[in-house]
Parts: structure tokens; C-alpha cells; sequence
């Protein structure tokens, strides 16, 4: 009796180990898709910061990748670039069952390897809330992006599943995607002086995490490493108050005072090819209220119709966003070296974190031109001193001129 016990049990553990292992073998050798969920997974894996339920989620999401190719059988033929709603349903049709979103501006990232190349693309999620999906995909960063949208009126479902997960279907196919769940909540650890305010978490596609922070002393933004759930890369000292990333590029002004690392420099290149190194100015958490502190910071913003109150810009045809960007494109380490050598701590803390990572092209000549042309749009009560006082810009009703 007990040899048959004995028996029963390995079989019974044998046969969830094998469609495991071979749903994870499918997933892995089968599916001509990249994901980049999975890229993230194994870098947090290789420098020791996934956790348990993190681990979890990425081997629920490779076993639903497998099982779905095994019974289903997802079509393989790659339809003609510009094909926009061919290329989607191909795209939906074998994103995971269980599909993980990690960069927190809602991006869920794909290549595709065709006899012609690389397709790069992405599906945005913000949307899901009010009903709707888009698509972008490109093969060069040198030619403008192909988009497609998908709502209700095309017949895509959404249905909210907890608080960050949405069950999506689309021709009878359901995925169910799990967003990020902590862009909103605050630094644990970080000493914030008192003009400085917490915005969010930002998620990077390169896999590093960052705290955005927003200066109401000198109206500006600026990122800070977040190392509290661990570091998937290698910081490298090159200079007494610089560190670079090993991995990705990334450089950082180490300030030993406050215990933080202000992200200063991001390769040009990286920028350019616009790959997953390009820095985390795409990735503003999609969820936060920006409006005030964005006329403040980009008084630009404010041309036109301006941007709602996540950055995106008003009637435009294709979903735009400010890119939150206060860091320098280098060309050569030693660009970083020589702008931080032009900023003086003189003016206080506060303002030398500014002076490190402000946008080469935000200067007083651009914010003066900026406020003459907002002037000739009828915008009088804006001036320089409100926006130096950090005083509430126009309401959004004025700005669109509602």
C-alpha cells in the first residue's frame, strides 16, 4: 500500500513539473516575439532584486504564453508593414494570456524579427480605464511611427479586474494585464528638503527605477535613483561625484550629503536610436495630475491648446505627451564632467541639484521668448515673475481658450 503511495505521489508531482517545463520550453523556443516584460524579468533575476511575487508573475506569465501557443496555434505569417490592423491582430494574438506591464506610462513592449528586420512596437494601456488601446510600431527611429487605436467601437472589451489588472478581449481572445501597482507610492527611505515634493515612481524600460521629483523653489524636475528594491545594473565611479551605469549608460551625481544619486547624463546615441537606454523621461507614471507643476517647468506647454493634466497634448492626431526629461545627452563622459563643473553650490542645495540637471535648450532666453509668444496668444497674465514665484499658471479652461 504504501509503494503505491509512494507511486501516486511522484506521478502526481511529475505531471505539473512536465507541463511546466514544457509550456515554459514553447513559450521560450516557439513564440517569434519579443517581449519586453520578460527582458526586464531576467534582469532583475540577474542582479538579484525579483522578488518572490515578481517571480511568480513572470513564470504564470511564460506558462500562459506556452499554453496558449500549444492550444491555440497563433497564425505566423507577418502581414505587410502599414498593414496597421493585420500587424495588431497578429500582435494580440500572441501577447501572454497573463501579460506583465512594467514601464509606468502603461507601455507594454514588442519586437518582431521579420526577413526585412526588426519591428519595433508597443500597445499603451493607459487607456484602458475609459475603454481603449493604441498601438505604435516602427523599423527605424529615423521615420515617423505608424499608430491604431482600438476601442469599444471596434469592438474591443475591457473589464477592470482589481485595482491595476484589466481583462482585455479582442476577437475572442482575452489577456489579462497587470499594470504597475507602486508609481504612486512615496520614497521610504530618501530626505526630501522642503521645497522639494514627491511626484512618483517612474519604472524605466531600461529597468532602472527613479523618484521624480518636483522643485517648487525653482519650478523644475529632477530624477533620483531608486534603490530600494535593489539596482539592475553596475554603478562605476569615473570621478569623485560621478558615477556611471555599466549596463546602461546612465550617469549620476553622486551627492554623499544627502544620500541620493540625481540622474545627470544619458547617452545622445541611445536618445537617437530612441532604444530602451534613452532615459526615463517617456515613462512619467501616466496616472499623476501634472498640469500646474508642467506650465511651470515647460511653460511651453501652454502654446496652443497646452496639455491636460497627465502632459498629453490637446487635439492633436496622435497621442502626444510632454517628455519629462531633466537630464544632459552626452556624446562623451566628459560633457557630463564639464556642465557639472559649471554649477556652484553657492545658491544652496536645492538649486544646485537644478542647475545639474536642467535641459540644455530651458534657459531664461527660451522661457522670455516663450512668455512673448504666449503673450501674443493673449496670455498677458502670465509673466516672469509669477512663474519665478512659483504662483498657479492659467486654469485649463483659459489655456485652451474655452
Amino acid at each position: 500500500m504504501g509503494t503505491i503511495l509512494r507511486r501516486t505521489l511522484r506521478v502526481s508531482l511529475a505531471v505539473p513539473l512536465f507541463l511546466i517545463c514544457g509550456t515554459l520550453a514553447t513559450h521560450a523556443l516557439r513564440n517569434p516575439f519579443q517581449f519586453h516584460q520578460f527582458d526586464l524579468a531576467r534582469l532583475e533575476a540577474r542582479y538579484g532584486p525579483l522578488t518572490a511575487r515578481d517571480a511568480a508573475h513572470a513564470l504564470l506569465s511564460a506558462c500562459s504564453s506556452g499554453w496558449s501557443i500549444l492550444t491555440t496555434r497563433p497564425g505566423r505569417v507577418v502581414p505587410a508593414y502599414g498593414e496597421d490592423e493585420a500587424l495588431f491582430d497578429l500582435v494580440f494574438s500572441w501577447i501572454p494570456p497573463r501579460a506583465v506591464v512594467y514601464p509606468t506610462e502603461g507601455f507594454y513592449y514588442w519586437n518582431l524579427r521579420t526577413g526585412e528586420g526588426v519591428v519595433h512596437g508597443n500597445v499603451r494601456l493607459a487607456d484602458l480605464g475609459q475603454g481603449r488601446l493604441s498601438m505604435a510600431y516602427f523599423t527605424s527611429s529615423d521615420e515617423p511611427a505608424r499608430h491604431l487605436q482600438r476601442s469599444a467601437a471596434q469592438g474591443l472589451e475591457v473589464e477592470a479586474v482589481g485595482g491595476t489588472s484589466y481583462d482585455v478581449t479582442w476577437k475572442g481572445r482575452t489577456v489579462r494585464f497587470r499594470l504597475p501597482e507602486r508609481a504612486l507610492d512615496p520614497p521610504r527611505d530618501l530626505r526630501l528638503v522642503p521645497e522639494e515634493e514627491f511626484v512618483g515612481r517612474i519604472h524605466d524600460e531600461s529597468g532602472i527605477g527613479f523618484f521624480l521629483l518636483y522643485n517648487r523653489g525653482t519650478s523644475s524636475f529632477y530624477d533620483v535613483l531608486d534603490e530600494e528594491g535593489g539596482l539592475t545594473d553596475t554603478l562605476l565611479r569615473f570621478e569623485p561625484d560621478h558615477l556611471v551605469g555599466e549596463r546602461t549608460g546612465f550617469v549620476f551625481f553622486d551627492d554623499r550629503e544627502f544620500d541620493r544619486r540625481l540622474l545627470v547624463g544619458v547617452d545622445l546615441a541611445r536618445v537617437a536610436a530612441n532604444d530602451y537606454l534613452d532615459g526615463p523621461g517617456d515613462q512619467v507614471p501616466f496616472q499623476l495630475d501634472l498640469g500646474d507643476k508642467l506650465y511651470l517647468a515647460y511653460p511651453n506647454t501652454l502654446f496652443g491648446d497646452g496639455v491636460d493634466e497627465h502632459g498629453v497634448y490637446r487635439n492633436t492626431d496622435i497621442w502626444t505627451r510632454v517628455a519629462v526629461s531633466p537630464f544632459h545627452r552626452y556624446s562623451r563622459l566628459e560633457e557630463v564632467l564639464e556642465r557639472s563643473a559649471a554649477c556652484t553650490p553657492e545658491g544652496g542645495r536645492s538649486a544646485y541639484w537644478t542647475a545639474l540637471t536642467k535641459e540644455w535648450w530651458n534657459t531664461p532666453a527660451y522661457r522670455t521668448w516663450t512668455l512673448d509668444r504666449l503673450r501674443r496668444e493673449a496670455r498677458e497674465h502670465l509673466t516672469e515673475e509669477d512663474l519665478a514665484r512659483g504662483e498657479a499658471p492659467p486654469t485649463k479652461t483659459e489655456v485652451s481658450g474655452g
